[in-house]
């Protein structure tokens, strides 16, 4: 898996982030099959054309997960 290899590469790294749309099904989808786990929605987290702002969904994934090792 990618993301275990990022962590053997670089050993003091102890958290990788990712940030989805909250409307985004299936690239939340692609992060929890990587072993990322949703810890929340930040509402109103990005501005985006026209002043426009977008709720988005924080995901993580720690080297100490189980699902790593």
């Amino acid at each position: 898996m990618a993301v275990s290899r990022a962590f053997q590469e670089f050993p003091d790294v102890e958290r990788i982030e990712a940030t989805v749309n909250v409307n985004n099904k299936a690239s939340q989808r692609v992060l929890e099959k990587a072993g990322f786990l949703k810890e929340g929605v930040l509402r109103k987290y990005l501005f985006i054309n026209g002043g426009r702002t977008l709720d988005v969904a924080m995901y993580s994934l720690l080297s100490t997960d189980p699902i790593l090792h």
